[in-house]
């Protein structure tokens, strides 16, 4: 960050969301809990990123199932899908906003057209990604409405702890954003924008940094010359407490809803 140009905002994404935002002489920081979602956790058909996890959809149409990609390390065996991560939920919801499936609100559509839109046993509507003829364990691998809540919950928290922490320093907006954490280096920056995630920014003014953290404790611990600076660097940051601020739940509630969308055929983009 210190080699940063003014206005870069830091994001590292996980269980937790890490902001740090650099003016012209000073460095912002904030915390704020995006819950476990975002790394597959509590999801109805949430697992970690391994072998077989759902990290891509794309629907082309409304009446079949949508396509997708799986994680697949090198020289790991090819096997049938296993569930969800959480790169593969915020695709998945943020592809379900773009064709209109998915409401502002959150909620799904009412339309009966929807072919894998289905109920389950208690009469809620859920996506199904993958029916149970195709999957590992024969069991169909979905979206659920409290799965969009979820992600709705944790895209909430990162942008309006990223308004607070514009606001604090005095800025409308990011000049710069560098997204950094495992689960952000495989994130599409598209689908981000799309779920009201992040600031409306062009998309080359966004850098995927991947574990940045994990590599600043490497050079930390392999040379002294990096942590005395890290240590001097930490004691001019300048915390910002969400908690404390009496206006973060009314302007957290607001930033549960997804941007709105066109209701056609095709996809359109986030009207700003």
């Amino acid at each position: 960050m210190e080699h940063q140009p003014e206005g870069t905002l830091l994001i590292d994404l996980g269980t937790n969301g890490e902001l740090l935002f650099k003016d012209k002489k000073t460095l912002f920081a904030a915390s704020c809990a995006t819950g476990p979602a975002f790394e597959g956790a509590t999801l109805s058909c949430g697992i970690q990123a391994i072998p077989g996890a759902i990290n891509k959809a794309s629907i082309i149409n409304d009446v079949d199932f949508p396509e997708y990609t799986t994680v697949n390390f090198s020289g790991s065996k090819n096997i049938k899908p296993c569930g969800v991560c959480g790169t593969g939920v915020i695709s998945s919801v943020a592809e379900l906003c773009r064709h209109g499936i998915i409401e502002p609100s959150g909620a799904f559509t009412k339309k009966d057209t929807i072919r894998p839109l289905v109920q389950d046993n208690d009469n809620r509507l859920k996506y199904i990604l993958l029916p149970e003829d195709e999957t590992h364990d024969e069991r169909a691998i979905s979206i659920s409405q409290q799965d969009v809540r979820s992600v709705q919950l944790g895209k909430a928290a990162i942008i309006t702890g990223i308004e607070f922490l514009l606001k604090a320093a005095g800025y409308d907006h990011p000049n710069k954003i560098i997204i950094a954490g495992a689960f952000g280096t495989f994130m599409e920056m598209e689908d981000m924008v799309t779920l009201g995630m992040i600031p409306t920014i062009a998309t080359e003014q966004i850098e995927i940094v991947g574990n940045s953290a994990g590599a600043g404790a490497v050079m930390a611990l392999c040379d002294n010359t990096y942590l005395q600076k890290a240590i001097e660097m930490a004691s001019q940051v300048v915390t910002i407490d969400l908690t404390c601020d009496i206006q973060f739940q009314k302007i957290f509630v607001q930033k549960l809803r997804f941007p709105h969308f066109k209701n056609d055929n095709e996809p359109s983009r986030v009207q700003v």
